[in-house]
């Protein structure tokens, strides 16, 4: 058991490092949409034949009045924001008890009006919502870091944004027998150890709302669940498979992945599915925001052509992808050499972890250096960021095992806050052979579908061409946080 929670502590801390600014202010996302074709090395434009007229994109079936919400809003939700209740709230230090009794609606709190619980914080265990009260208010009982257990009435019809957040050791998610909506966050970060079954009557669930959850290892989603945003379970950790009600009318899993009904949106890919290769099917026209984050065996992705368009962070950590290849008429996308870019070269979409190579020379075209893209990569012995890059999005080079160049430009472009951030440990994941996954029946109660070994973990070198005052005035104006990496200044530029 030690074992498993050590591993799924690493698990979280990756996971942290993936979400982090989703928890503030929002996370920095990659750019996507359709862009012109790149020139060639003649500089005129390549013969990438014109990709056919799009087709209207795929949208879930609604009733007009909830499309008239989601053109309002940009996503659907029942939901009247409550200012004020009546509610009273009570804790029992002797069992860690935090209890909520009254009726009607509880209100909405925020990140700068927080909840009564959070007088309680690390001390509460368990949390009783009583009889009679219908909705679950906004950061409500997040940050409960110890809290195990929520019961909640069947009178509760909403559970709102970050209401269960952070609440890491919360084993049961709280369904009611009435529950309609599931809002933004609504349970994010939470372990929860087993099979997650969404019960018949949930109609709506929000973005992120099971984001980074540890469920074992299955995700079912009813026939009643007609709107759901395409990151609603965005890496949850350790799941092998999606399994959606035949008679839903909007979604749809093929081989354990998320679809729309139409297979046109490719939303989920399983953090735990096993194949070492796909191939996106050619009926899908979008793949959604996050879709494949952290898968763990994947080692290529084949994209075809009919995709004209991408969502954010979708390929984010990938930690045993070696190879990306992208259909030559694809309007959006291409690939070199294995390595993954916007069409026009100008986005950098991902370098695959385990490409193996002495150096990597980010070529002059790219202006944006996309979130995590080199995240973790062991393969790669030495990176060159040249000074035409604009843009390096957070985490973008987030421990990252070689060493990195940056030419003197650097300093001056958008860096995102933890781009260069790298930390020496004992207890790195060792990426050095491939994961087994095992199966629930065959493993120990308890425990993980995938044994991690650890490794030890060195903190990254950084060469900077420009001048230590340079880097001293970039990181007092930045507050870039680097951790334990070691920045060398007035070093030689490979080429110049």
């Amino acid at each position: 058991m030690k074992t498993a929670k050590k591993i799924l502590s690493l698990l979280l801390i990756m996971a942290m490092i993936l979400v982090t600014a989703a928890c503030g202010s929002g996370s920095h996302l990659d750019e996507g949409g359709t862009v012109p074709p790149a020139p060639d090395a003649s500089g005129e434009s390549s013969e990438t034949p014109a990709a056919p007229e799009a087709a209207q994109p795929w949208a879930p079936q609604l009733s007009d009045e909830d499309r008239a919400i989601v053109e309002e809003l940009g996503t659907l939700t029942h939901h009247t924001p409550v200012a004020e209740d009546s509610l009273s709230w009570s804790f029992d230090s002797s069992s860690g008890t935090l209890t909520v009794s009254g009726s009607g609606p509880m209100k909405d709190y925020s990140s700068d009006d927080p909840s009564p619980a959070q007088e309680y914080g690390d001390a509460v265990t368990k949390i009783v919502v009583e009889d009679g009260i219908t909705t679950v208010g906004a950061y409500a009982f997040c940050n409960l870091y110890w809290c195990e257990s929520a019961q909640l009435p069947d009178s509760v019809e909403y559970i709102g944004d970050w209401a269960f957040a952070n609440d890491y050791e919360l084993n049961d998610v709280p369904f009611t027998a009435n529950l309609k909506e599931i809002a933004d966050h609504a349970f994010a970060d939470i372990m929860g150890h087993k099979p997650l079954v969404i019960p018949e009557g949930i109609e709506i669930i929000g973005k992120s709302a099971f984001l980074s959850n540890v469920f074992y290892d299955t995700i079912s989603i009813p026939a009643s669940a007609y709107y759901i945003e395409e990151t609603a379970f965005a890496n949850s950790l350790t799941v092998h498979e999606f399994i959606v009600d035949e008679n839903n009318p909007n979604y749809t899993a093929v081989d354990g992945v998320l679809f729309s009904k139409d297979l046109s949106v490719l939303m989920d890919y399983p953090i735990y599915k096993t194949e070492t290769h796909y191939d996106i099917p050619d009926t899908v026209t979008r793949i959604g925001d996050w879709a494949f984050a952290q898968n763990f065996f994947l080692k290529t992705i084949t994209i075809p052509a009919s995709v004209t368009e991408v969502g954010e962070n979708l390929f984010r950590n990938l930690d045993y992808i070696e190879e990306y290849i992208v259909d030559e008429n694809c309007p959006v996308l291409r690939s070199v050499d294995g390595v993954l870019y916007s069409k026009d070269m100008k986005i950098l979409y991902d370098y695959p972890c385990h490409k193996a190579a002495d150096v990597f020379i980010i070529p002059d075209s790219v202006e944006t250096i996309s979130a995590s893209c080199f995240l973790v990569c062991d393969r790669l012995g030495t990176l060159v960021v040249p000074g035409t890059v604009k843009t390096v999005v957070k985490d973008a080079f987030a421990q990252f095992r070689g060493v990195i160049y940056l030419a003197e430009e650097f300093t001056s472009k958008e860096v995102g806050n933890a781009a260069l951030f790298s930390e020496a440990t004992d207890y790195g994941f060792d990426y050095s052979h491939d994961l087994t996954y095992v199966p629930p029946t065959q493993r120990d109660p308890g425990t993980d579908g995938v044994e991690f070994p650890t490794v030890h973990v060195d903190a990254m070198t950084v060469y900077y061409a420009g001048t230590q005052a340079q880097w001293d005035e970039f990181a007092e104006k930045t507050d870039i946080y680097l951790g334990d990496t070691v920045v060398i200044c007035d070093t030689p530029f490979p080429g110049a």
